[in-house]
């Protein structure tokens, strides 16, 4: 059956709707009955602060001269406190599978992808130091980070998120190539795949390597 052919105001609409609709619900976030605000009211200065790029802070404030029931930037961190990495991870793993599949949909990956690997790192100014605590090299005053590692289309309208690792001080490279190719090839096909020079080693080529039918 013949896809149509999206655009970018479709992607967008993708997009919006799949925040909007969604993140309520594959989100759980428990809330006291003698709460000031709803849950819906702590997600939406989130959706706010993600869809615009931008700090919890700004967007409590920003939209606070909008509405006067905005939550405060205090109780969205309160919250989101609640939440373990784990369910954050879930969330997005839901979220983006239905998005990827609404966008599969309207033919966006019926044509093999290609797509760039990469490592990134936020810094951290925390005082704690778990396994989730990266070294990196100095930016903004620290040398320590979160980090993450992600495969992304390269050459669709929009740069898709196929698949996302958060990453430890044990997690191999090994680990990060298996399980992104192989979760990208579950939502297309790839036809490049582009890497960093800081998977040029012998355990990034041995690993490719041995992925069947990675390309």
């Amino acid at each position: 059956m013949h896809s149509p052919q999206y655009t970018q105001k479709d992607i967008g609409k993708f997009l919006k709707n799949s925040l909007k609709n969604d993140f309520n619900d594959s989100l759980s976030l428990p809330m006291a009955g003698n709460c000031m605000y709803t849950k819906e009211d702590i997600l939406n200065t989130v959706l706010f602060a993600v869809t615009e790029d931008t700090y919890v802070e700004y967007a409590a404030e920003h939209l606070r001269t909008k509405k006067n029931d905005v939550s405060s930037s205090d109780a969205v961190f309160y919250h989101l406190n609640k939440l373990t990495s784990k369910t954050v991870f879930s969330t997005f793993q839901q979220m983006n599978t239905r998005l990827l599949d609404k966008a599969h949909r309207q033919g966006v990956f019926k044509h093999p992808i290609q797509c760039g690997l990469d490592i990134h790192k936020i810094p951290w100014y925390g005082e704690t130091r778990d396994i989730h605590v990266l070294g990196m090299e100095r930016v903004r005053g620290t040398n320590f980070g979160h980090g993450y590692a992600s495969i992304e289309c390269v050459n669709t309208r929009e740069r898709f998120t196929l698949a996302v690792l958060p990453l430890t001080q044990f997690t191999t490279k090994q680990q990060i190539l298996t399980y992104l190719v192989q979760e990208a090839k579950t939502h297309t096909e790839l036809s490049l795949l582009f890497l960093d020079r800081e998977f040029f080693d012998v355990e990034s080529l041995t690993t490719l390597t041995s992925l069947p039918s990675i390309l």
